[in-house]
């Protein structure tokens, strides 16, 4: 094994530099003080930048990458790999690194890379790309962008207006088709997040959101915030679809969906399928009329009152009445109504 020590000083500050490399059995050991490119092994490395804009490629193994301060471009590479960006806007991949030496520096998804990568933005308007492995993304705070790829991802926007992507893609459009069961949240801020083709878990928070859950059986809590919960994209998923607190726009698929509105005024439409929804006492604003469509003749949709001590009262064959809020439902095309 070789051992190489560099040491550096001026009147300003001291810079130490240790490089330790063995084709066998260490990686990469670097601390530095300004911006740096550098490039791991094939063994598990740590590479450790700077205050500066930082290059760092983790390339094989199961490496430890921290960016610290900087816009830094950071690399996993294969492996199952832990990349924080630190504070900054900062760009990390999972896998490798399409081109960074270009205007629009980007990230490689490719299936080949499938460690199980975890990928930490930290404060500034990061992107974070994972791989096709089942990988943990959290973008801190900032306004972020963040892509799961393939795989069963873990996504946490953090504190922000973040653009999530369950699946593949840039965010000119995100693949709903892509494979993989993912858990999204938002956290607070004014989110846009797009599920993908396997059964997700969707998580608005406090925000006004856009939640779009794609293909498969997915879960949408849109929480507090005037939210969009669209699943129009899903042919034949069984969605459960929830609004929380807030105007909320909730718009069913094609399967047989649940669909919870939640209080204040909301806009509904199940879609097709045997569609269920559930409305509680005070749903509806005082005064106010909300509207719920549930679907075309060809399907059984019902519409289910439930904890109601006062009775809900029938005033025509689609308007009922809140006696706890005095608002009122309109019941468009719902072939059930039951009261429990």
């Amino acid at each position: 094994m070789e051992k190489e020590v560099y040491m550096r000083s001026d009147n300003l500050k001291s810079k130490i530099v240790i490089l330790m490399v063995s084709a066998i059995t260490c990686g990469a050991l670097v601390f530095l003080a300004w911006a740096v490119t550098r490039n791991g092994t094939s063994a598990n490395d740590r590479l450790i930048g700077t205050f500066d804009n930082d290059i760092l490629r983790g390339l094989e193994g199961n490496d430890y990458i921290d960016g610290l301060l900087g816009d830094d471009k950071l690399s996993g590479g294969e492996g199952s790999d832990k990349v924080l960006g630190g504070d900054g806007n900062d760009l990390i991949c999972g896998g490798d690194d399409a081109d960074w030496n270009t205007l629009n520096p980007s990230c490689n998804l490719s299936t080949t890379m499938a460690g199980n990568d975890t990928l930490v933005g930290g404060a500034g308007n990061d992107r974070i790309f994972g791989s096709s492995g089942n990988d943990s993304l959290d973008g801190g705070l900032g306004d972020d962008d963040l892509v799961g790829g393939e795989g069963n991802d873990k996504i946490t926007g953090g504190h922000g207006d973040d653009t999530i992507c369950g699946g593949t893609n840039d965010f000119d459009g995100c693949d709903l088709d892509t494979d993989g069961d993912d858990t999204i949240r938002g956290g607070p801020g004014n989110d846009r997040i797009w599920g993908s083709g396997g059964n997700d878990r969707i998580y608005g928070d406090v925000g006004d959101d856009e939640l779009v859950g794609g293909l498969g059986n997915d879960i949408i809590d849109g929480g507090q915030g005037n939210d969009i919960i669209d699943e129009s994209s899903d042919d034949s998923g069984s969605n459960v679809l929830i609004g929380g607190a807030g105007r909320d726009i909730i718009t069913g698929g094609g399967g047989d969906d649940l669909i919870e509105p939640g209080k204040d005024l909301d806009e509904v439409n199940a879609g097709d399928g045997d569609d269920t929804i559930i409305i509680r006492p005070g749903d509806v604003p005082s005064g106010k009329n909300e509207i719920i469509v549930c679907g075309n003749d060809f399907d059984t949709d019902r519409v289910i009152f439930q904890g109601f001590r006062k009775p809900i009262v029938q005033i025509s064959d689609t308007l009922f009445f809140d006696p706890y809020t005095r608002g009122t439902y309109e019941l468009v095309g719902c072939e059930e109504v039951i009261r429990r």
